[in-house]
């Protein structure tokens, strides 16, 4: 729940959709429910609501929805893009809907509507696009997904996160090397791209900011690095401060601190350049630790919610507004599943266990 008034904000969670307990994924586009919002429920079927500036929400209207419409199609897999939506359909194809900026489309060409793409357009004709949750990417320029066949392609904006050894757009997906054992993607706000494969590693490239490839350094890397040398990574979420999770329930952030609240959960605004364990034992599960900008949040292994960074109106959901460089629990329910933050936007959404 995020409205621009003061009025309407909330300082604790509120249900959504009262009564249903089906949804499976969501998604945030633009500067959160200002541009629109996506979710996925376990029948496939997909349903859109929010501000629907620039036609975002796939509709090919401006309309504002304050309640979800749905789009047709049996859908698989749904991830944010800078200003946009990229989906998979349960039959392999991928398909994007929203501005066109950096070749984000993934169409090689230049949409035909004054908004962008102001419907879902599918990319390419291929049908070998992974279904899983977790394959695909959506960054601040550029786009990631994996086919079935465990290969990473991309495309849009490049700072070095393509993985391509350059620094040169690509407006269709663009094979990244040749490895074939890809397995989930973390995304990025900013410019780089963050990576685990089926064996466990986890890896990075693009500009390194504030730290956020976790590399130790200050330098900028256009081809995929590991990041360490554990195997244990499980799930991976990019931003301007980035974090993880190992097999063994374990917790790591790094990446920009300074000025954040605290959004590195680790009691300071100090900016890391590797991997550091916040305190805890953690859900190793899907979409269980989000961030966007300054602030953070995850779910334990005991099904307990917990946010922090900064908090000016309430977003933490901690019936406060006082940031927190530290995690604090949410209410008292044990019942969480997934957890998302509505991308700029000052919120968060979570669904319980049906």
């Amino acid at each position: 729940v995020n409205e621009r008034t003061d009025l309407f904000r909330t300082s604790s969670p509120v249900q959504v959709a009262s009564g249903e307990n089906d949804w499976k994924l969501m998604a945030s586009g633009g500067r959160s429910n200002l541009y629109g919002t996506a979710a996925i429920k376990t029948d496939g079927t997909m349903w859109v609501w929010g501000g629907n500036d620039n036609a975002v929400l796939g509709l090919n209207d401006q309309t504002k929805y304050s309640s979800p419409v749905q789009i047709p199609g049996t859908w698989s897999n749904i991830v944010k893009a800078s200003e946009g939506f990229l989906a998979t359909q349960e039959n392999g194809t991928l398909w994007y809907w929203g501005k066109n900026t950096y070749g984000m489309a993934g169409r090689n060409k230049a949409p035909a509507n004054q908004w962008g793409y102001s419907s879902p357009t599918q990319i390419g004709t291929s049908t070998d696009w992974s279904t899983e949750i977790g394959q695909l990417g959506g960054g601040q320029e550029a786009n990631w997904a994996i086919k079935s066949n465990g290969t990473m392609w991309a495309w849009g904006g490049n700072n070095g996160e393509l993985g391509q050894d350059d620094t040169t757009k690509r407006s269709s997906p663009t094979q990244m090397g040749t490895d074939t054992n890809w397995a989930q993607i973390g995304g990025s706000a900013g410019g780089n791209f963050m990576a685990i494969k089926t064996n466990g590693t986890l890896w990075s490239c693009g500009e390194f900011g504030q730290g956020q490839l976790g590399q130790n350094t200050n330098s900028n890397y256009s081809s995929p690095r590991q990041v360490g040398t554990d195997t244990t990574w499980n799930f991976c979420t990019g931003g301007t401060t980035s974090f993880a999770t190992k097999t063994d329930g374990s917790l790591w952030s790094w990446g920009y601190g300074e000025h954040s609240g605290g959004v590195s959960g680790l009691g300071d605004e100090d900016s890391r350049s590797s991997p550091t364990q916040i305190p805890g034992t953690w859900s190793t599960d899907y979409y269980t630790v989000t961030t966007a900008d300054t602030q953070a949040g995850a779910i334990d292994s005991s099904g307990r919610l917990w946010t922090w960074g900064q908090n000016e109106v309430g977003q933490l959901g901690l019936n406060s507004r006082q940031n927190r460089s530290e995690p604090g629990q949410v209410g008292t329910d044990t019942d969480w599943k997934r957890l998302w933050n509505l991308s700029y936007g000052k919120s968060f959404a979570a669904f319980k266990k049906g």
